[in-house]
């Protein structure tokens, strides 16, 4: 095993939380508690339809009335996977059981 390294005068030491994910069966579930990869894919996704809402708006090659098209179905895909990610969750048991102060 590797010896543990003292810092030198120059260097500095950095103190670090270690957060213990929570482990548990996901399910399908609105009362349950949401795992964190649902709500970062739901992000990911507001972001990125968000980035390209402005891309389609500064082009001036695509028509108002396919924008407003375009718009509307970027919008509902945002509700899908927001519901998506919402509809999911940890069960209450391993919830609790991985992460007492949690509860």
């Amino acid at each position: 095993m590797p010896e543990e390294q003292i810092p030198q005068e120059n260097e500095s030491t950095t103190e670090v939380q270690v957060v213990k994910p929570v482990k548990g069966k996901t399910v399908i579930s609105f009362k349950q508690p949401t795992p964190m990869w649902a709500t970062w894919i739901f992000r990911c996704v507001f972001l990125l339809t968000t980035a390209a809402f402005f891309v389609i708006a500064s082009d001036g090659t695509i028509t108002p009335e396919s924008k407003v098209q375009i718009f509307l179905y970027m919008k509902a895909g945002d509700f899908v996977v927001w519901g998506m990610a919402k509809g999911v969750g940890i069960k209450k048991e391993d919830f609790a059981a991985d992460a007492p102060e949690l509860k």
